[in-house]
């Protein structure tokens, strides 16, 4: 993605952001463990580069290389139905503002985040 840009219903430009995306790869490894016929245990680590540079970053899309690294759990209710719970933490390196613009003014800054993400899902065969 080169442009965010930003559209009225009548069709013409309201603005653009220019992203300036580069090309980035994701490196992840997961693993599966059946304790019994009833529950399988799961983790996960992966490894994320990002497509934005420093001299493109933009409040809007804060992006960094991040880390993230997951558990779960199944349980097995019947032969056609499992739940599943899972849980990964997400940590962003922290990412630098070097924006500049001479209509606008500079955004120079850094940014720090992570996140927490949670998911249960009831899954069944028909």
């Amino acid at each position: 993605m080169q442009n965010l840009t930003f559209t009225s219903p009548g069709g013409g430009q309201i603005g653009s952001t220019t992203l300036d995306y580069k090309d980035a790869w994701r490196l992840a490894l997961g693993a599966n463990y059946q304790l019994n016929d009833t529950w399988k245990l799961r983790g996960g680590i992966a490894f994320d580069q990002t497509p934005v540079q420093n001299a493109y970053r933009v409040p809007r899309v804060p992006d960094q290389d991040r880390i993230a690294v997951s558990a779960g759990v199944q349980y097995r209710l019947s032969r056609d139905a499992a739940i599943d719970v899972g849980y990964a933490y997400v940590s962003f390196r922290e990412a630098a503002s070097e924006l500049v613009s001479a209509a606008q003014g500079n955004l120079v800054g850094t940014y720090k985040s992570h996140s927490n993400i949670i998911g249960v899902q009831y899954r069944t065969d028909f």
